[in-house]
C-alpha cells in the first residue's frame, strides 16, 4: 500500500548524519511503494547544515546522494503553497521553513516526518497533522 509522507530538514540531518532515528527513515526509504516530498527551502536548510559542519565538498555530495533517494524535490512556490506556508507561519509563529514542510505535507495530503517535536507537537495536539517522529 502506498503511503506518503513529507520530510522535514531535521529528518535528512539525522539520516545522512547517523543521528538517532536516522535509520527509521531509512527503513522508510526501503520500501519501495513509500513515495516522499521535501521542499527546496528545507534542502537549503540541509545543505547549509553540511556547509557549516562540513566543507562544500559534501554539501555537494549530499544534493548527488539525494537524487538516489526516493524523495521528489519540489522546486517551485506555487501559490497555494506560498498561501498555505503563510497560513501556518501566522497562525503558529513557526520558522519559514517549517511552514513550507507543512504546506508541502497539506498539498500532498502527506504523513510528516520530523525529530522536532519542540515545535510540531502543537499541530498534534490541535489535530492538524499527524506525525511520523523519527525519535
Amino acid at each position: 500500500m502506498t503511503r506518503i509522507f513529507s520530510l522535514d530538514a531535521c529528518a535528512l540531518i539525522a539520516f545522512f548524519h547517523g543521528e538517532k532515528g536516522g535509520e527509521n527513515l531509512k527503513e522508510l526509504f526501503a520500501d519501495s511503494e513509500n513515495v516522499f516530498y521535501i521542499h527546496a527551502i528545507n534542502i537549503t536548510e540541509i545543505y547549509y547544515d553540511f556547509l557549516k559542519r562540513s566543507s562544500k565538498q559534501d554539501a555537494e555530495m549530499f544534493l548527488q546522494d539525494c537524487k538516489n533517494l526516493p524523495i521528489e524535490i519540489v522546486w517551485n512556490i506555487t501559490e497555494d503553497i506560498l498561501k498555505l506556508a503563510s497560513d501556518f507561519k501566522t497562525k503558529y509563529k513557526i520558522s519559514l521553513a517549517d511552514s513550507y514542510f507543512l504546506a508541502i505535507s497539506k498539498l500532498n495530503s502527506a504523513t510528516p516526518i520530523s525529530t522536532d517535536h519542540h515545535e510540531f507537537d502543537i499541530f498534534e495536539k490541535n489535530k492538524e497533522f499527524q506525525f511520523f517522529w523519527l525519535r
